[in-house]
């Protein structure tokens, strides 16, 4: 039986014997990450969709734009 966590988590995995089930929701967000870790870890993670959700279209835009002129420059003239 698992022992009861503290509001940090410590405690959730010491009550475990070898070879005993964690579930991985424990894994992840148990012992040793407090609440500042996981918002840092949570801020980080929507820091990074938003870098791709702006990097990604302006990437296929560019690629688009290179390929006109590149199929420009090598059509014949």
């Amino acid at each position: 039986m698992l022992a009861d966590p503290t509001p940090s988590g410590e405690g959730a995995l010491a009550g475990l014997e070898q070879g005993q089930y964690v579930p991985l929701d424990l894994m992840i967000e148990g012992e040793g990450q407090g609440m500042n870790e996981r918002g840092a870890l949570r801020g980080l993670r929507v820091l990074m969709w938003v870098v791709i959700a702006i990097d990604v279209p302006v990437y296929l835009v560019w690629l688009v734009r290179v390929g006109h002129q590149a199929g420009a420059a090598a059509a014949p003239r």
